[in-house]
């Protein structure tokens, strides 16, 4: 005896919108479909705490972004003579690279240096100084003129690391002098590296590298 099909009266398009208009509704505790007995709905609407309870100030605030964040990652990266102290120039060929002169741009262009607050701590100075190069630094203030004076001719002594007056000088002149505008220049190779919005270029051409 042959099998008779069955023929569905809807298109299939419509078969998952009927499926889904069908689906059984999500128990919640003030819903009026939940089914069943009273110890069933209980134990199905259990784990959902009353309306009531849940209120906006109850829930954790997000924290909010310390005013100024942009501000301190910007003079992180900026061109201080802490970051002069450790650039060097890496074309190919170039053997002494150290140190860049500090120099105003050619065919007239700016020279600008800024005064920047930073935050000051006397331990990261005492443990920054044996990486320092001392003559390169002395070199670079006095390109810079007098915003940078205040300097001894010789590294300082442990004394002298521990003098606040001295600290503060030392402070100021290595991590708050800002070149905004200028070039370095390689000693040997007189190759030029820009410095715009306080921001070093230092990336090389192909046949540089």
């Amino acid at each position: 005896r042959p099998r008779r099909s069955f023929h569905h009266p809807f298109t299939p398009s419509l078969l998952p919108r009927i499926c889904v208009s069908r689906a059984p509704p999500v128990p919640s505790a003030n819903s009026a479909r939940c089914r069943g007995p009273a110890r069933s709905r209980d134990r199905a609407c259990r784990h959902l705490p009353p309306p009531s309870s849940v209120s906006r100030s109850t829930l954790p605030a997000r924290p909010a972004a310390r005013p100024g964040a942009w501000q301190r990652r910007r003079l992180r990266r900026a061109m201080k003579l802490l970051t002069h102290n450790m650039l060097q120039c890496h074309v190919k060929g170039v053997r002494n690279g150290y140190p860049l002169r500090i120099e105003a741009q050619q065919d007239g262009g700016r020279f600008e240096v800024e005064v920047r607050e930073a935050e000051f701590s006397a331990d990261f100075l005492r443990h920054i100084l044996p990486r320092l190069d001392w003559a390169a630094l002395l070199e670079a203030a006095k390109a810079l003129g007098e915003v940078a004076v205040g300097l001894p001719d010789a590294p300082p002594t442990d004394a002298m690391m521990h003098d606040d007056a001295f600290l503060q000088t030392f402070h100021r002149i290595l991590l708050e002098v800002t070149v905004v505008e200028g070039e370095l220049v390689c000693p040997e190779s007189e190759r030029r590296f820009a410095v715009k919005n306080a921001v070093p270029n230092m990336l090389l051409h192909e046949d540089e590298v």
